[in-house]
């Protein structure tokens, strides 16, 4: 889910506003489909987090008994994973997507025309920017 300052939250909206700043039919309805994917997929996420952990289970009381917490083998992997999935988006955000960051050197190929679209979607209105993250907060008006 792309909420702010977490890492997928930085990397679906440099795709988001670089398909926008295309300007074309194409690059908006690129920008648009994005955005309603971002919503559903905010969405199901959010609706999974509310069934797990905040709604009565309902499984047989036998199997509710046999349930335990995992071990530390499992447990300390997830929590590192999980402090850099918090923190190293905001953090590293330049290093990754920032205009003339080498990081990704010629692993990634584009064209010298298409440099201009990175400069554009820096500078596109708030509003255009701000659509994404409306979208993907309006679903936890649902529940």
């Amino acid at each position: 889910m792309g909420f702010p300052f977490l890492a997928g939250f930085y990397s679906k909206d440099i795709i988001l506003e670089i398909a926008y700043s295309k300007y074309s039919f194409i690059g908006i309805f690129s920008y648009w489909l994005g955005t309603v994917s971002a919503f559903f997929t905010a969405f199901y996420s959010f609706r999974l987090f509310f069934i797990t952990f905040l709604l009565d289970s309902n499984i047989y009381r036998n199997i509710f008994n046999k349930v335990h917490e995992s071990s530390l083998i499992m447990i300390l992997p997830l929590f590192l994973l999980s402090l850099f999935s918090l923190f190293i988006g905001f953090f590293l955000r330049d290093l990754f997507i920032g205009l003339g960051t080498h990081f990704w050197s010629n692993s990634i190929f584009y064209l010298n025309s298409n440099v201009s679209l990175f400069i554009e979607s820096e500078f596109l209105p708030s509003s255009i920017k701000m659509i994404p993250i409306i979208f993907s907060m309006l679903d936890c008006f649902y529940l």
